[in-house]
Parts: C-alpha cells; sequence; structure tokens
C-alpha cells in the first residue's frame, strides 16, 4: 500500500485526482487501488506543555524557570486524538509513504513529525506540490524525490517551534510573575506591539511645523495649465527639503511675473497592467478600504467560502501568482465565476496571459482565485458575496487588455540671480485606452490626473492638448501664482489592516542594515513579503491576541476603527530588553534555521541559542530597559467583554472564564464537550455564526460544525445535594459543504 500524507483536504483530493484508477471515499480516507490518500488539515500534532512532563510545571513558579525539556516531545493537539489515531492505523500498514505537505519548511514538518510519532522506517518519497493543478501533480508524481533529501527542512521548523515555546513560556511566566499581572511576551507579537507602541509615541511628540509651497497658472498659446514650483534639493533656503519661511517664494513671485520663459513639452505613452490576482495580505486592505473588515474578518469570510461553498483557492496565501497550469485552465475558470456573478463573459479572452502567470513566482502556495465550482451567490451572506466578487473580479480582470495612459509634462529651468534654483513643471495623465480599468474601476476609465498640488483654475485646458515641442510661456501677474502655507502632519494611527500590512515588511523599520539586511533576504523568493515577520495564515490571530490581551485597544472614530496602545501596553515593550522585543530575534533565528537546512548546524544549535537568551532573563542577566512597577497598570477584569443576552447585563472575566457581572444566572462553558474559548463565547453572545472544531459527538467521535445561538434556555443541576438553576444559549449546528 502506497499512503499519501497531504497537507490539506483540497490537496489530497487533487492528487486522488491525479492518480489512475476509481476512487472510494470513507471516513476521510480516499481509497483508488493500492493507493490510499488522506490529509492532516495542518499540525495534528502539537508540542508537549510543560504540565505534561509534570504536573506541578502547571503552577507559574519563578524558581523552576526556565522549563526546557531535551528533544522537546509531541503529543495530539486538543480535538484530534481519534484523527492521529486513523491515521497512525494507516502508517502501520502502509509499504510506501509520500510526504504530501506544502513545499516549505512547515509542510515538511508537519508530515515528518507523524511519521516519528508513529516510529516509521520505512520507504518515504516527497510530492512537490509547489503546483496543484492535475496535469502538473500527474507530472510530480512521476519524479518524487525521497524524502530524506528535504528532512532538515522539516527540522529547521521543529526547531523554530520548539524555540517560540521556550521563548513565549518561560518570558511570559517570568514577567508575568515578577510583575503580578498576565504579560505575554512573543517572537512575533512582541514587535507587533512595539509598531503600534512606536507610532503611538510619534504621533503624540509630533510638533507642527508650517512651511510653504509655490504654484501657478501658466499661459501658454491662449490656453492656461496649472504648474508648480520644485526646487533644487540643495538650496541653503530649505530645511529638510521644506521652506519654512516665503520670502524666497516672494522673491521669485516677484521675479518671473509677467516674464516669458521657454517651455519643453513632452508625452510619453504607459502601458498597465492589471493589478495581481490577491493573496491574504492584499485581499485584507481592499476589505478593509472598501467595508472595513478587519484581517481576523475576512480571514473567517474567506475561510467560509472555502469551506461551506468551496467558492475559492486556499486563503491563507502570500503569494499573487499563478501557474501555467492555472492559465491553461482559464477558460472553465472564468465561465464559473462569470456565471456565477451574472458577468458578460464575452468581455474576457482567455488568450491573454498576464504577469500573474510566472510558474518561477510561485512559492508554496498561488493567488486567492475562484474555483471552477457552481457557487449559488443567493447563499452567499453580504460580506461573503462581497469578497468573493472582490476575488472573482481581481482575477477576470487578468484576461483584459492592458491600460493605455499618456502624460503630458511641461517645463523650464529657473534660474535667479545667476544661480539654479529649480524648474517650473506641471503634468497631466489622460487615460487613451481603459482596457481592464472598465471593468475593474469604471470610475477611474475616464479620470484625468494633474499634479496633486498644482493651483486650481476653472477655466484651465488640459495640459495634455498641447503637443510635444516648445513653447513660449508666460505667468501673467503676480495674482496667477499662489502661496500656500501648509502644516506637517504626524503619521496616521494604524488599523487592524495597516498593522496587518506592516508585518510583511516590518525590516522598514529597523535601524541595525545588517538585521534589516537578513530580514530582506528572508523573503527575497516571495513577492508581497519583505523583510516580514509572521505569516499570512498567523498575522490576523496574533493582532486579536493583542488586543485580547489589553495592550491594544481598539477605537472607533466614526470614520474608521484605530488601534492605540494601552498603558500596559505601551510601559511593558518599553520596559523589555531590548534583545527580546525587536524584530532582530526573527533575523537572528532565520540565520541559524538556514544552516539547520543546509545540514551545517543540528537543529538543537537554534534552540540552545535561545535557551541561552532565555536564561539570561530569568536570571537578571540581562536588564530591562525601563524599571517600572507594572502591576499599578494592570487592566481590570471588570472591563465587558460582550452584553449578555439574557439579561443585557455586562459579560466580564472571571477566574472560571467569563459570566454575567449581574449574575442572572446565565453560563456557557461548553459546547458538545468542547471548552468556549473567550473569542467565541463573545461572538456566541452576539448571534454570529462560529466554525468549532472537535465537537464531541454522543456516541464517540467529534466533528466540526458551525455553530449559532437561536436563543435562551434554562437549566438546572445539582451540586452537594443542593439544585441551582441557570440560563444557557440553545443552539444550531449548520455543517461544512463537503467538497467534491
Amino acid at each position: 500500500m502506497v499512503l499519501y500524507l497531504a497537507e490539506k483536504k483540497v490537496l489530497a483530493e487533487a492528487i486522488a485526482e491525479a492518480l489512475p484508477g476509481a476512487a472510494q471515499s470513507t471516513g476521510g480516507v480516499i481509497y483508488k487501488g493500492d493507493n490510499v490518500i488522506t490529509w492532516l488539515s495542518g499540525h495534528l500534532l502539537a508540542l508537549k506543555d510543560p504540565e505534561d512532563y509534570n504536573p506541578d510545571f502547571k503552577k507559574w513558579d519563578l524558581s523552576v524557570l526556565p522549563l526546557y525539556f531535551p528533544n522537546w516531545e509531541n503529543k495530539p493537539g486538543k480535538g484530534n486524538e481519534e484523527r492521529v489515531k486513523q491515521i497512525g492505523e494507516l502508517i502501520k500498514k502502509a509499504d510506501t509513504i509520500v510526504n504530501c505537505g506544502d513545499v516549505d519548511e512547515e509542510g515538511q514538518l508537519l508530515v515528518d513529525e507523524m511519521l516519528r510519532w508513529f516510529n516509521y522506517n520505512g520507504v518515504c518519497k516527497r510530492l512537490d506540490t509547489a503546483n496543484t493543478t492535475i496535469p502538473a501533480l500527474k507530472k510530480a508524481l512521476s519524479r518524487m524525490k525521497d524524502n530524506s533529501e528535504m528532512e532538515n527542512d522539516g527540522y529547521s521548523a521543529y526547531a523554530r517551534q520548539v524555540s517560540d515555546m521556550l521563548f513565549g513560556i518561560n518570558l511570559t511566566r517570568y514577567y508575568s510573575k515578577k510583575y503580578n499581572a498576565l504579560l505575554t511576551v512573543g517572537r512575533v507579537q512582541t514587535p507587533t506591539l512595539g509598531l503600534v507602541v512606536n507610532r503611538d509615541l510619534q504621533i503624540e511628540s509630533h510638533k507642527k511645523v508650517f512651511y510653504y509651497t509655490l504654484n501657478g497658472m501658466l499661459t501658454v498659446a491662449d490656453n492656461r495649465f496649472s504648474i508648480k514650483y520644485t526646487p533644487e534639493k540643495d538650496l541653503p533656503e530649505l530645511t529638510d527639503g521644506k521652506f519654512l519661511s516665503d520670502v524666497f517664494l516672494r522673491e521669485i513671485v516677484t521675479d518671473f511675473s509677467g516674464k516669458t520663459l521657454s517651455y519643453t513639452v513632452k508625452k510619453e505613452r504607459q502601458k498597465k497592467s492589471a493589478p495581481l490576482p490577491y493573496n491574504l495580505t492584499e485581499l485584507n486592505k481592499d476589505c478593509g478600504k472598501k467595508w472595513g473588515y478587519n484581517p481576523d474578518r475576512v480571514m473567517r469570510i474567506t475561510q467560509s467560502l472555502r469551506d461551506d461553498f468551496s467558492a475559492i483557492t486556499y486563503n491563507r496565501s502570500d503569494c499573487q501568482y499563478l501557474s501555467t497550469e492555472h492559465f491553461r485552465e482559464a477558460p472553465g475558470t472564468i465561465k464559473a465565476a462569470c456565471k456565477n456573478l451574472s458577468i458578460d463573459a464575452t468581455q474576457f479572452d482567455s488568450s491573454i496571459k498576464s504577469r500573474a502567470f510566472n510558474d518561477a513566482n510561485i512559492t508554496a502556495h498561488f493567488a486567492i482565485i475562484p474555483t471552477e465550482t457552481d457557487v449559488d451567490v443567493a447563499k452567499l451572506s453580504t460580506e461573503q458575496k462581497n469578497v468573493y466578487e472582490l476575488i472573482c473580479r481581481q482575477y477576470l480582470a487578468q484576461f483584459m487588455p492592458q491600460c493605455v495612459e499618456e502624460k503630458t509634462n511641461i517645463m523650464t529651468p529657473l534660474s535667479l540671480n545667476g544661480k539654479s534654483i529649480g524648474k517650473f513643471e506641471g503634468t497631466e495623465t489622460v487615460i487613451i485606452s481603459p482596457g481592464y480599468l472598465a471593468f475593474l474601476k469604471p470610475e477611474k476609465a475616464i479620470e484625468k490626473k494633474d499634479d496633486e498640488d498644482s493651483a486650481e483654475d476653472e477655466n484651465a485646458i488640459g495640459l495634455s492638448n498641447l503637443n510635444p515641442g516648445k513653447y513660449d510661456g508666460i505667468i501673467s501677474s503676480e495674482k496667477d501664482f499662489r502661496i500656500d502655507k501648509k502644516v506637517t502632519k504626524p503619521p496616521q494611527r494604524y488599523t487592524q489592516t495597516d498593522l496587518y500590512d506592516d508585518m510583511t515588511r516590518i525590516s522598514k523599520y529597523v535601524d541595525d542594515p545588517a538585521i534589516k539586511r537578513l530580514l530582506e533576504e528572508k523573503d527575497k523568493d516571495k513577492k508581497g513579503e519583505n523583510g516580514s515577520i509572521g505569516t499570512s495564515a498567523t498575522r490576523a490571530e496574533i493582532i486579536t491576541k493583542l488586543i485580547k490581551n489589553g495592550y491594544l485597544e481598539e477605537q472607533d472614530t466614526g470614520k474608521k476603527k484605530i488601534l492605540i496602545s494601552t498603558a500596559k501596553g505601551r510601559t511593558f515593550y518599553k520596559m523589555l530588553p531590548e534583545s527580546i522585543k525587536k524584530a532582530d530575534t526573527t533575523a537572528l533565528w532565520w540565520v541559524i534555521q538556514e544552516d539547520i537546512k543546509a545540514g551545517r548546524k543540528p537543529y538543537n544549535a537554534l534552540i540552545e541559542k535561545v535557551l541561552e537568551t532565555v536564561t539570561k532573563v530569568v536570571n537578571g542577566s540581562i536588564a530591562p530597559s525601563e524599571d517600572t512597577d507594572m502591576s499599578k497598570l494592570v487592566q481590570s477584569n471588570d472591563k465587558p467583554l460582550c452584553k449578555c443576552p439574557s439579561c443585557k447585563g455586562d459579560i466580564i472575566k472571571g477566574k472560571f472564564g467569563p459570566y454575567c457581572k449581574q449574575k442572572c444566572g446565565f453560563v456557557m462553558g461548553m459546547v458538545c464537550g468542547k471548552k468556549v474559548n473567550e473569542t467565541e463565547f463573545v461572538y456566541l453572545c452576539q448571534g454570529k455564526k462560529v466554525m468549532m472544531r472537535g465537537l464531541k459527538k454522543k456516541a464517540g467521535g467529534t466533528f466540526d460544525a458551525y455553530v449559532q445561538s437561536k436563543g435562551i434556555e434554562e437549566f438546572s443541576y445539582e451540586k452537594d445535594g443542593t439544585v441551582y438553576n441557570g440560563k444557557r444559549l440553545k443552539f444550531d449546528f449548520t455543517f461544512p459543504t463537503r467538497r467534491r
């Protein structure tokens, strides 16, 4: 028997389709003759918690830190026990196993760790899953490598996994016990907090500086055009590139009013391609701009589009490119998307091969695009339809002509008292042929773009009417000049979407050139990421945790929701040692991970390095940046999480979980035997639909379902001979649509 272990169900189904023979599916396994295909749905195993080694370690105690366990062991993740057992039985029967994880370090690890868990020592191959189209998978199946050639990639991921655990649990316990408050620390979450803290400090320390600009209305052959003055960069009158006084500008006005100068007009035509299909980062940006959806919301919407409707491809992708095979499949995808959204398909040309179709730019994933599935959009919620249509339209735009623009520039150099002082210039861009813009952004298809800072005149005639050449031009009088007084503005507050975006390029905030270079080198093969921290799959969750843990708070300005660091978050971040709170940690770990992948160092090299740092912190060898009494800044547990669905009182945190402050009797601890976390609690109280995995069946086993409240019911229970009455939610369960 040949067992194919895929990372995700959709990949398992694609592999099954690429293999010969008739398929039979049962219990999460696909059978095709001697081939058996199943999937892991990510990491089924997790690292053991300290208390799994010793129950005494459940209590947080400074005296036992740092906690470290050589060859840190795994255990089945919560709710995964039955699935792990099922796959274990398949592994025992297999003569050959094929690792079908994603072609990155984590994809290698999540299969390899299962093989080690069950002590598998038989033949093991590695399938290249970079391109998951059926023709590409057929080719990959014919030229598989030995899995041992890629094992170091998995060990690199394991080293990072253990190091994150080592870093997080020890430093979180250390600072929490030291300052008598829950103070979480993480390799990614802490520098992410730093982005917001530093932005807030920039805004609050900003000092307004007034500066001046000069614009004018130029007359050329009875036509009037907007122009602006652009100074030479080395003018002594400039301070940080700005005129802090209008004296010099007034001198220009006096000298050039009524003076005829020779201007040069140039034209340039530019072709612009449609924007690339979405990855999760770019999708977050557009959903945030259009509807104010935060990254966590976009993740939930896209997950439901994928799980319930099979409407889109893998939704956590960091890639914006597609393969040549995707191009060959385009006619079917175009037809399905247009049918689903009632879009005229004749406007798209499947023979147009946009820059998106580039095999060299494919990573472990490819862009988020629609599938060929028939989708009944009437069954989609408003937000699901919004996001589905956005993804479809971005994909369909790839099959339209480029937008052709014509840019007209007019310019003359300026001299004053025999010295070059800059130039008068103006630009205007008009659209010659809208191409994809007519479909994707029709409001911009007839747009005319001028200089942002140019003067305004209702009688102005478009600069684009002029042909290339030399012209005499004049700014007739001082009244045709305009000196504007402006003021510098601080940077804008972060939104969740902005913060997510900056996590993909945190290197631009790194001062150390060596660290900046390392972060950028880490992402050299990732289009759309440039010196990042976190991954597309984890960033939204990290931001949500920073809010949940009281480090950040979200404020609604009426126009948008902004993120601001709390006193707790700001003070804690400022106090942390420099060596553990910056993105430097990710860069330095990456260097060692690369050595592990190349076989130059064992996986313990990274773990031992992190242990050394953690030990120095908990032993006091690494001093804090600022010594602060953090206990004074602990946020009260009385801050409401949401409103009670029974009495409309406040739900607050308690020692044993959230509860109603009015003590109306409302409780919610578990749903079908699974403990409800705080986020799920809030969403269920608000009537939202929540995907819950690992719910327990009465007959044994587990299941996944969308859970939504449908009202309140009373219940009673007996404890120590006393009967207690309470209130709880009633639930509706809906099940994800199975893919075919």
